[in-house]
């Protein structure tokens, strides 16, 4: 495909019937890649389903299981924060390579991805902390009036303030009662507001990961580029990446709400925590092995768009230069 005929991309539905031909076309390349990089989060959540089933069933000692199990909790929230990033990184330098018709090897996407590594983290980092501080901190404000009656019903406040006992103090709050009247319906309630609030305000600087890729820049300046190409195609792009963004975090909201009513909330606090918990891995299980498929669309859109914007401000010949000299 000649990545300069994209005159056509003048809607949200034709970009997006151009990138899902696209990966029709090339969907073994792109899904194999995908399945790789989402590979470790599929077997650190499977791990820990099958020890909710080792413990459940009393198969293996708890102990053993349990520090196992904390042990992947900890790693797991880490190796789902980078999948995303990663999938935007590899795929678009495998895109690069099918545009510019080059053999597709592991070993020459692995050394871009090197060579880029170290500017990509630089911004992505800076990306995310601006995304999730406008995300938590929009939360948290919904949270609290929400919220505000059944902590004071679930909260003896004189016993916690006063009281110079910790035990005493743990025990003033009724942290099943807490949990039971808000999760999961308010809490991700306030959770899907603030995401939508966090993507109005960040929309406009996704156009980083192929500006970064294709023109090896760093840090706060393929996020103030973003903005000049975002202007460019303002109409599409502020529908798309909304999607963009939006669409893999609803995958994973409606499994988890779909296995938390499975596993349900009854019981002791313990159980309560522990059915939450499962139920997140359940739901990342699930969601990792849908994304794989729906990541390939956005990370091709993305290009595309990010192409066409380049096209409107008359860059039309050596798009890739400073990508071939690097």
């Amino acid at each position: 495909m000649d990545y300069l005929k994209l005159s056509d991309l003048n809607s949200l539905s034709s970009l997006l019937k151009k990138a899902l031909n696209y990966y029709r076309s090339n969907f073994i390349k792109f899904t194999k890649f995908s399945i790789i990089i989402y590979l470790p989060l599929l077997i650190l959540t499977f791990l820990q389903i099958a020890i909710y089933f080792l413990k459940k069933e009393k198969i293996f000692s708890f102990l053993i299981l349990d520090i196992f199990a904390t042990i992947l909790s900890l790693v797991t929230p880490i190796i789902n924060l980078a999948i995303e990033p990663t999938v935007y990184l590899v795929l678009t330098i495998l895109l690069i390579s099918l545009i510019r018709q080059e053999t597709i090897d592991y070993q020459n996407i692995k050394i871009v991805f090197h060579k880029r590594l170290n500017n990509f983290i630089k911004t992505a980092i800076i990306f995310f902390l601006f995304f999730i501080t406008i995300q938590q901190m929009t939360q948290l404000v919904l949270l609290i009036p929400l919220s505000f009656n059944t902590i004071k019903e679930s909260v003896n406040i004189e016993v916690l303030l006063f009281s110079e006992s910790v035990i005493e103090k743990i025990n003033s709050i009724n942290l099943q009662q807490i949990i039971s009247n808000l999760y999961p319906n308010i809490y991700y309630f306030t959770e899907f507001i603030s995401m939508v609030i966090a993507i109005i305000f960040t929309k406009q600087y996704y156009f980083y990961i192929p500006i970064i890729i294709v023109e090896n820049l760093s840090q706060l300046v393929p996020l103030n580029n973003s903005k000049n190409l975002f202007a460019e195609v303002n109409d599409i792009a502020k529908k798309f990446f909304f999607l963009a963004l939006l669409i893999p975090y609803l995958v994973n909201l409606i499994n988890t709400l779909i296995f938390t009513k499975i596993l349900g909330l009854n019981g002791i606090l313990e159980d309560i925590l522990l059915n939450i918990s499962i139920g997140k891995q359940f739901s990342l299980f699930i969601s990792a092995i849908i994304n794989i498929f729906i990541y390939p669309v956005l990370v091709i859109a993305t290009f595309f768009l990010y192409l066409k914007a380049r096209n409107l401000l008359g860059e039309t010949e050596n798009i890739f230069s400073k990508y071939e000299e690097s």
